[in-house]
């Protein structure tokens, strides 16, 4: 023990603490040199979920963007429909009103002047259990002369 008291009497105390303040230096620097690089770590993990965050953000803005655009579309097709359906039972009603019976008489006495046959106008056609024998028979044979006549010109009318 005496060598290694001797031997440590030997250095000078200013050169001992030198060299202890230096690794404390040492050791100093390092921590420092780690908590930056932890900080710059630790400020990328923090950036990059904050970027991560608002992507997703921006993804369901815009998905979101997406359904109120179809749900617009819809409303409007639905307009579009109910328009069309208005028109579709305008023209029904209009459809029943031609082709009621009571319009097309009255069309036809006003209209074309027309009139209901009267009974020497008649023609009777008597039709046998044979489709061969077809006999028709008239009261006047003017009437059919009368009727020939008339549709020449209700013909040459169109």
């Amino acid at each position: 023990m005496l060598v290694a008291e001797k031997e440590l009497n030997y250095y000078p105390e200013d050169i001992v603490e030198e060299v202890v303040e230096d690794k404390k230096k040492n050791t100093k620097k390092r921590s420092i040199k780690k908590k930056k690089k932890s900080n710059a770590l630790l400020k990328l993990v923090c950036i990059s979920a904050v970027a991560i965050g608002m992507a997703i953000c921006l993804f369901i803005l815009y998905r979101y963007a997406n359904i109120t655009k179809a749900g617009l579309e819809v409303n409007k097709l639905e307009i579009q429909r109910n328009e069309l359906e208005g028109v579709k039972s305008g023209l029904l009603a209009e459809l029943e009103e031609v082709k009621s019976s009571e319009k097309i008489r009255e069309d036809a006495m006003y209209k074309l002047g027309m009139s209901y046959p009267k009974e020497n106008q008649i023609v009777y056609i008597s039709i046998n259990d044979s489709n061969d024998d077809i006999k028709t028979t008239t009261d006047d044979k003017n009437t059919t002369k009368g009727m020939d006549k008339m549709f020449s010109l209700f013909s040459s009318l169109f």
